[in-house]
């Protein structure tokens, strides 16, 4: 009995368990499956070690594309240096730039200035007198270059002895000239020395001694010459060359320059009588003036034809009655049909109400081949510019017909003799 008792005492007990254990595990287990998940150990989590932060590149920003820039082409006007005798022995000259000036500024007003490089832009002058002589030469080169700062030089002078020294200048500055006379001969080795208007002097004396052989025919000649290296070594040149074809030498004289009283060599002249004078200045006109007025005074040049072999006699044979006759060598003569040759007297007529005489030619030229280097060269730097002048490629429609500088630094133009009759320079035919 009391076995049983225990029995019902476990019993009731363990149904008691299950009622209070059986709902918590129903509580715990899965929903959807109704089933009891079998006990599972408890993991304790380990932590994972820290990683070392990777340094990344900074990013930079991408520039943004911008276009190129276009250069900056300068309108400011092209600085030109007008070296040249306003004063001294050669002063006649220094009007004539004047004037050849005044009408090339007014040609560029009307086109509308210098090209360089598709701009126009005007030219701005800076002169300078030498008073023919050699020292200021030089000195006015210098300041023209290193104080003003142009980009060429024009001219350079009136005598020999000046335009060599103002090659001399360039070659040292690195400025170039564009020079108006025929030294120094040489420019192979002077690449910024620009011959615009004499050819070289061995190219006049053959052209003046062929037409004295000839067409002048003559049997005895004098000459009457500047004292200078280039007129004697022209002299020269004419010993040879006409002492070769049979014709004697009576009289060879050189005068010092800045002489004005020429009658004691006209009377032994006139005495000597040869058929033909040679007379060379070398560059001055005072030396024309004197011997054309002072001849008359002496009873004229009789049967002595006169043939001057420097550009700078024609102009004042232009003004003085006492060069009736005579002949000249020139670069340009009134009345040429080249396209350039009318151009010019056109320009002359617009601004001066007159034709151009000689001498104006020979002052026209030098501005305007520089003026075409510069636009050849797009280009104010001196360097450019010379190297554009003597590129072979500087073509120009000049009053003496199609004018182009060789890379030596000469010029193709050979000029022509002329005669003055009756007021005028005329081809010796009519």
């Amino acid at each position: 009995m009391r076995s049983r008792s225990i029995l019902w005492y476990k019993l009731a007990a363990l149904v008691l368990i299950l009622a209070l254990v059986v709902p918590v595990l129903a509580a715990c287990g899965d929903d959807d499956e109704g089933e009891t998940p079998a006990a599972q150990p408890a993991v304790t989590a380990t932590a994972a070690p820290a990683k070392t932060p990777v340094a990344q590149p900074t990013a930079m920003p991408t520039p943004t594309a911008k276009p190129a820039a276009t250069p900056t082409v300068s309108t400011e006007p092209i600085k030109l240096g007008v070296l040249a005798s306003w004063s001294g022995a050669a002063a006649l000259s220094g009007s004539l730039v004047d004037t050849a000036l005044k009408v090339v500024e007014k040609q560029l007003e009307k086109t509308g200035g210098v090209n360089v490089g598709g701009v126009l832009r005007p030219i701005k002058l800076i002169k300078y007198d030498d008073g023919s002589q050699v020292a200021n030469t030089v000195a006015g080169y210098k300041k023209l270059v290193q104080a003003d700062g142009v980009s060429a030089v024009i001219y350079g002078g009136a005598t020999a002895s000046a335009l060599t020294a103002a090659s001399d200048a360039a070659e040292e500055t690195r400025v170039p000239l564009f020079s108006v006379g025929s030294t120094p001969e040489d420019l192979s080795n002077r690449p910024y020395t620009i011959r615009c208007v004499y050819p070289n002097a061995s190219d006049v004396y053959p052209m003046v001694a062929d037409f004295i052989v000839n067409n002048l025919k003559p049997k005895t000649v004098g000459m009457l010459m500047g004292d200078l290296k280039e007129t004697r070594d022209r002299g020269a040149l004419f010993n040879e060359r006409l002492q070769a074809a049979g014709i004697k030498i009576v009289y060879e004289q050189y005068v010092t320059a800045g002489t004005t009283d020429f009658s004691p060599y006209l009377t032994t002249i006139k005495m000597k009588n040869p058929d033909v004078l040679i007379a060379d200045s070398g560059g001055p006109e005072l030396f024309y003036v004197s011997i054309f007025k002072q001849m008359p005074e002496l009873g004229g040049w009789g049967d002595i034809k006169f043939i001057s072999s420097s550009g700078s006699s024609s102009g004042t044979a232009l003004k003085m009655s006492g060069a009736e006759g005579t002949y000249h060598w020139v670069v340009w003569a009134l009345g040429l049909s080249y396209p350039g040759a009318k151009e010019m007297e056109q320009a002359f007529m617009d601004v001066t109400g007159k034709p151009p005489m000689v001498p104006h030619a020979f002052m026209y030229y030098c501005p305007w081949v520089t003026i075409k280097a510069i636009e050849l060269a797009g280009s104010d730097k001196p360097a450019d510019i010379a190297k554009a002048a003597r590129s072979g490629n500087l073509v120009w429609e000049a009053p003496g017909g199609t004018f182009n500088i060789k890379p030596n630094g000469q010029h193709t133009n050979r000029g022509q003799i002329m005669l003055f009759k009756d007021g005028k320079l005329v081809p010796p035919t009519q």
